[in-house]
């Protein structure tokens, strides 16, 4: 019997070592970086090898919230809606974000801080960031992931 607590340990243990590498993203968004993003998906940048699996279309299954460009208040309740019904563990990923804080539109109905109603994890500059700064906030994110473990 012990020899099966054992090994099922050891089961679990690595179960979690394989799903816990691998990232689901679920894309929301508009404007140019959501047109990276898509590029970043091509066969040209091999997102899958970075163990970043295809984008989900259910926030259920991901654990990466990837929100592309400015959002409007219009947005904001759905994004959040969004956020609230990913299962945890879940991050934040803000491409298009100019300072970490601000959007690079003025205007009424842009949110300039995202901060004020969703914990942002990780900020990708850029209008549009590159696809190599896409994949380098994902990349910084599972970082983030392991120094947490």
């Amino acid at each position: 019997m012990e020899n099966l607590k054992k090994n099922s340990s050891f089961f679990l243990k690595m179960l979690s070592g394989v799903f816990g590498k691998s990232l689901r993203p679920y894309v929301m968004g508009s404007g140019a970086a959501i047109a990276e993003m898509k590029t970043v998906l091509g066969s040209k940048y091999h997102f899958t090898n970075l163990d970043i699996e295809v984008l989900n279309q259910e926030p259920e299954s991901a654990d990466v919230l990837v929100l592309c460009g400015s959002v409007t208040y219009k947005m904001l309740p759905f994004v959040q809606e969004a956020y609230k019904r990913m299962l945890g563990p879940k991050w934040i990923i803000w491409l298009g974000s100019v300072d970490g804080k601000k959007t690079t539109h003025e205007s009424y109905s842009i949110v300039k801080s995202l901060d004020k109603y969703l914990d942002i994890d990780i900020y990708v500059e850029g209008e549009p960031p590159t696809p190599e700064q896409i994949m380098d906030g994902f990349l910084k994110l599972r970082d983030k992931i392991k120094d947490e473990k």
